[in-house]
């Protein structure tokens, strides 16, 4: 009988050019930099500086709506494009935001080109 057994099957995956597209426009929804991030100053160990464009969260807490006043949390985040390194972040390296410095705690690869950062507020420059 011809059940089809034995016969290898093969799957080819295209990327066509609406798969790009959709991959492209996901891409600028989740992560877009021109309208979303902030630009800050990401200091390594070794000396090196560079300009990131990133997505701050400093996840204050507003006490009173009347005065504005803020508590900012122990923990900020920071989401920045892996791509923009020229060296690889460290546990250690320093980001200098709106003259706030941060020390980084940890920083974490999503899988998607996105860079996760939790942060410690170090001293206001």
């Amino acid at each position: 009988s011809e059940e089809g057994f034995g016969f290898p099957f093969i799957v080819s995956i295209v990327r066509n050019s609406f798969s790009k597209m959709m991959e492209d426009d996901l891409q600028d929804v989740f992560f877009n930099t021109e309208e979303f991030a902030e630009v800050v100053v990401y200091m390594c160990k070794d000396g090196t500086t560079i300009q990131l464009p990133v997505i701050f969260d400093d996840q204050s807490i507003m006490i009173d709506p009347d005065t504005g006043a803020e508590v900012l949390s122990t923990q900020p985040v920071m989401q920045a494009q892996s791509s923009d390194f020229r060296v690889l972040p460290d546990k250690g390296d320093k980001v200098l935001r709106k003259g706030v410095r941060y020390q980084v705690i940890s920083h974490e690869p999503d899988g998607t080109g996105v860079t996760s950062f939790r942060l410690h507020h170090e001293r206001t420059v």
